[in-house]
């Protein structure tokens, strides 16, 4: 029996969430760090009215610190558009965080949302052009668009800054080829 599109699209958003939850304290104290520059700034200009809504480090997690954690929490329990809910939370209150558009991206993936998910990693790798695994998804993203030339186009730029991702991806295309 072959698979549909949507279920690669499942078996891809648990592998991604595996590789979310890997780095998901990388990407806490990276929340942590945006928010932390955001209070100071919208602190600076607007009084301290915004510590009201997000907190402090006296106080525990802030709103958007919640947000992140609760959006990671639905997406390891499948509960995928709660979990989408929770991140588009989390960016409106700080857009420049390029965990929480990763993590949106492959929510995305996971409900077969792939224009919009496409949309998420780019901004993610637009705000952290480094991080290797924003690069793979985004091939694995357009693998299943079936939009091969971008993913094969995904694959050599990531040959040259991250090996392994990339064997990831290329094995991920070649997947796709066969149909399975």
């Amino acid at each position: 029996m072959k698979s549909s599109p949507f279920t690669h699209a499942k078996a891809l958003a648990a592998l991604m969430t595996c590789l979310t939850l890997t780095i998901f304290s990388a990407c806490q104290t990276e929340v942590k760090q945006e928010n932390a520059a955001a209070n100071a700034s919208q602190a600076s200009t607007a009084g301290n009215s915004a510590g009201a809504l997000k907190g402090d480090e006296t106080t525990g997690p802030t709103q958007l610190e919640k947000y992140f954690q609760a959006g990671n929490e639905y997406s390891k329990n499948g509960k995928f558009l709660e979990s989408i809910e929770s991140y588009r939370q989390a960016l409106k209150i700080n857009d420049s965080v390029p965990a929480i558009h990763y993590n949106l991206a492959n929510v995305l993936v996971a409900t077969d949302k792939l224009d919009e998910a496409i949309r998420e990693y780019r901004q993610a790798i637009k705000l952290a052009p480094l991080v290797p695994d924003y690069h793979r998804n985004l091939g694995f993203a357009y693998a299943l668009q079936k939009n091969g030339d971008l993913a094969k186009q995904k694959y050599e730029e990531l040959k040259k800054i991250a090996p392994v991702q990339a064997e990831e991806l290329r094995l991920w295309i070649q997947k796709g080829n066969q149909g399975g």
